[in-house]
């Protein structure tokens, strides 16, 4: 028999031993009534209870859900349980209730625990049956009524674990001042109920909510929390909202994102500036307000330290592969800026330079550096190039970084290198957060406060086209360029992949070893194709050569010989060199890779 405390409840015809409504359009379609109930019953059909409409079902499919239900759910409602696991089923009445939720292990989705069955829903009822087992009442008793904050309390105990874990990783994502805005003054709470527990909730202001309860705010722990989304809503994550800059709570805040939420914060008091008065001479900063006039008679800034790619009080990333002539190349625009030489064809402005070099020993600094002197024509030795001794590395480090400062206001450094910037601190560069700390902490004290540039090498990810790390990187950054080897050969290009400035696109040059001195010098396009010319000449001779005692060889072989004799040439000169060979009838190919004189008939076994 059905219950009679469900007389009132519209019943839906289900399969028979299944769970799966069998009528088109059930959800609001025709629905049984209590005495048509039993008549299906009797002819084999399963029945089900419709949720909407204010009656609401929770399905608890784990013992989780179930000591759960106990402790936040009145148990003086109708309560079934469960034809194969013997779970109970509550129902309740609750007005305007249209939330349709499902709980599972955050750890492993697979995890069932149970659900909120409501709008566009059924629970199968007792005493229906599956597989042979039936649904079974627990306690007959009516459906009671209840509020929507008794509902609200039993999904955040079933969240619990993934609230805390959500709003633990946001929290920890951001510095305490960000942290300590109020809640309240950046959210609109407006319209919002207070639940049994005090914390309040009501509809999501960003994205709304069909329920008008999506999002619960704790002014305790200072944070809310989006149930739609399953993401924690931190005060900084409210003001990013509220102004557009990111548009849906699930979006991270990083980067200049996160920058500019800050900016936002300052400007509506939520937060205080902190001035640091560091200037060369000791005396404090002067704050001044500028308007429009004063930035139309603002001459136009010509200054530079190397024109057209470096700026003062910039930060610039410099990454590629290993092998790619990288500290090479930017020791020789140190040299250059540090003299006052042209870098590259390009003007300098003389200045002193700072280089901690964490990657190369001091023998190849010094080798390089007489070398590059040499290849520069410069005489003079006494020049503002300085170099940090290697050694223990933090720029996260308080005591390190007051004694960089010390060194830069010293020697009046207005370039400062760091090669490699891994080598330089502690932290994650696949981490936003982290990149974000290096930059907030590290470069931007720098650059405002002290008007130096700073250059970073990095290097390629694993696959070699990109940077390597999180795109944190080329955020913070102002000048993003690419170092290029044109294969074996020391050509080179120099990719601008950003820049705010105007500054050069690509700049292609060559590295000449000569005896005891290295040049390095730009190409233009012509000189690349003639070089390019009178390589493919030269290789040509000199594989001819190779089959003049009447060999027959792979191209393994001839590899080896070129590399034996350490000929510098590319894979892709290689293959065209062999296939012209090939067309012209100077080789011939026996078999598949295999290469002889055309004269040579013998085959390869």
């Amino acid at each position: 028999m059905i219950s009679r405390n469900l007389k009132e409840v519209s019943i839906v015809k289900c399969a028979k031993g299944k769970k799966i409504p069998i009528e088109a359009n059930w959800q609001k379609g025709r629905a049984y009534s209590y005495d048509e109930a039993h008549k299906l019953l009797e002819q084999g059909y399963n029945i089900g209870l419709r949720c909407g409409a204010g009656i609401v079902g929770i399905d608890c499919d784990s013992q989780k859900a179930e000591d759960i239900a106990k402790t936040v759910l009145p148990q003086d409602t109708y309560i079934q349980l469960s034809a194969i696991r013997k779970k109970s089923h509550y129902f309740f009445k609750c007005q305007g209730w249209k939330i349709n939720k499902s709980f599972s292990n955050p750890k492993n989705p697979k995890e069932h625990y149970g659900e909120i069955r409501s709008q566009g829903l059924q629970i199968i009822l007792a005493p229906s049956q599956i597989d042979g087992k039936k649904y079974t009442i627990k306690n007959d008793a009516p459906i009671k009524e209840i509020d929507s904050d008794v509902l609200l309390r039993f999904i955040e105990e079933m969240e619990k674990d993934q609230i805390e874990l959500s709003i633990l990783k946001e929290v920890k994502s951001y510095s305490d001042d960000v942290n300590n805005i109020p809640i309240l003054e950046v959210m609109d709470t407006s319209g919002f109920k207070r639940s049994l527990n005090g914390e309040l909730y009501g509809s999501n202001q960003w994205h709304g909510s069909s329920t008008g309860m999506n999002t619960w705010v704790n002014e305790s722990k200072n944070v809310g929390y989006c149930f739609r989304c399953g993401e924690a809503i931190t005060p900084i994550k409210a003001i990013a909202l509220n102004e557009g800059i990111i548009r849906s709570c699930k979006e991270p805040l990083r980067g200049q994102k996160f920058l500019q939420a800050k900016e936002i914060a300052y400007n509506k008091g939520f937060l205080k500036r902190e001035i640091v008065p560091v200037v060369s001479n000791g005396l404090p900063v002067v704050l001044e307000v500028r308007d429009y006039r004063y930035f139309e008679r603002l001459k136009k800034n010509k200054n530079y330290i190397v024109q057209d790619i470096i700026q003062p009080g910039t930060l610039v990333m410099i990454y590629s592969p290993p092998a790619q002539f990288k500290s090479l190349i930017i020791l020789q625009l140190c040299l250059s800026v540090a003299t006052g030489k042209p870098f590259l064809g390009f003007k300098t402005k003389k200045c002193a330079i700072l280089i901690s070099d964490q990657e190369n020993s001091e023998q190849i600094i010094r080798e390089r550096l007489i070398e590059l002197r040499k290849g520069l024509k410069i005489r003079k030795k006494d020049f503002p190039l300085f170099y940090l001794n290697r050694g223990i590395v933090d720029l996260f480090n308080k005591q390190y970084m007051e004694e960089l400062k010390r060194i830069i206001i010293e020697k009046d450094i207005k370039l400062l290198v760091l090669d490699t910037l891994h080598r330089h601190a502690n932290y994650d560069e696949n981490s936003a957060n982290d990149i974000n700390e290096l930059y907030m902490k590290i470069f931007s004290p720098l650059i405002e406060e002290l008007g130096v540039a700073i250059v970073f090498l990095h290097h390629t990810d694993k696959k070699g086209k990109g940077y390597r790390g999180s795109v944190d990187l080329l955020g913070m950054t102002d000048m993003v360029y690419k170092i290029m080897r044109h294969g074996k050969s020391n050509r080179f290009s120099i990719v601008n992949e950003k820049n705010r400035m105007g500054e050069i696109e690509q700049i292609n040059g060559e590295v000449l070893f000569k005896d005891k001195e290295i040049v390095i010098d730009t190409m233009d396009n012509e000189e690349i194709k003639t070089k390019a010319v009178s390589k493919i000449i030269d290789l040509t001779a000199k594989i001819k050569k190779y089959f003049e005692d009447g060999q027959t060889l792979k191209k393994a072989d001839v590899k080896f010989r070129l590399d034996q004799e350490e000929y510098q040439y590319s894979d892709a000169t290689l293959k065209r060199v062999l296939s012209w060979l090939v067309e012209k009838n100077h080789l011939q190919q026996p078999k598949k890779g295999w290469y002889c004189l055309m004269e040579l008939e013998e085959k390869v076994e």
